[in-house]
């Protein structure tokens, strides 16, 4: 039962990967006043703010895909469920530093539990057995 709760959870953490894809195409706003990923203190002297949304919302879409793909291969009792996931942890958490605006303000608007769930979910992979 348990395996079945924790990939339903990864399963349900993917999908608010796509709300945050939502939020870096500008099809909605998560919160009001939010504007990640703009401000990017890794890119936004490099490239445009549409290229990093661009970006954003690719690595959204890896990461919900590959977080979906890790909770039903465990639900499904498939021994392969950790490298989905662990891509899409990785991945997303990268993500979320490289595209912090480097503020301390608002940081809930900037995925810091989303970061603290990756890192809650990779430590889980590497002490499993």
């Amino acid at each position: 039962m348990k395996t079945i709760i924790f990939g339903i959870f990864l399963i349900l953490h993917g999908l608010v990967y796509f709300l945050y894809m939502g939020q870096s195409l500008r099809k909605f706003e998560l919160h009001p006043g939010m504007v990640w990923p703009d401000g990017s203190w890794a890119f936004s002297k490099l490239i445009s703010k549409t290229s990093i949304r661009i970006i954003a919302a690719t690595i959204c879409i890896i990461s919900a895909t590959s977080f979906i793909i890790g909770g039903a291969d465990l639900i499904l009792s498939e021994v392969i469920w950790k490298y989905p996931t662990t891509v899409a942890a990785t991945l997303a958490t990268l993500m979320h530093m490289l595209l912090w605006d480097g503020k301390m303000k608002r940081l809930m608007d900037k995925g810091i539990l989303g970061v603290i769930i990756n890192i809650s979910i990779l430590g889980y992979i590497c002490f499993s057995n």
